[in-house]
């Protein structure tokens, strides 16, 4: 009897619940955020979705941050919206068009989820 109700709290603290809009603003094809926390709620809802079979949660996002910051150059377009609506971040979806090339010149094909910080750093998850 005990082993249901504790399947079902691990279900609930498992599961991602899509952020509120009223949690970012939306300009083009970029989201922007005030604080770090609303952003990587919203990212590894995003990335769940589209990257099935990632599965990312708050530690592994952490991590894959920081493994991969400054593996692409910033967003100029965002750093310079950043900068004038006071945001710390900006993340731009899409899908690549041969457009969006890492720092070590590998182009991106597919869905991709480009992070530009206040502070002009950036990362990009994507899949190739």
């Amino acid at each position: 009897m005990m082993l249901f109700p504790a399947l079902f709290l691990l279900l609930l603290t498992s599961c991602w619940i899509q952020p509120h809009s009223d949690e970012y603003e939306k300009i083009g094809d970029s989201y922007y955020f005030y604080d770090y926390d609303s952003m990587k709620t919203f990212l590894i809802y995003q990335i769940n979705e589209t990257f099935t079979d990632w599965h990312y949660g708050k530690t592994k996002f952490d991590q894959r941050y920081k493994e991969y910051i400054n593996n692409i150059d910033p967003n100029e377009e965002d750093l310079d919206n950043i900068k004038q609506n006071n945001f710390s971040y900006a993340v731009r979806t899409g899908t690549s068009n041969k457009s969006v090339i890492l720092k070590n010149e590998k182009k991106i094909s597919g869905k991709y989820f480009w992070i530009t910080t206040k502070s002009g750093n950036s990362i990009v998850f994507f899949r190739t």
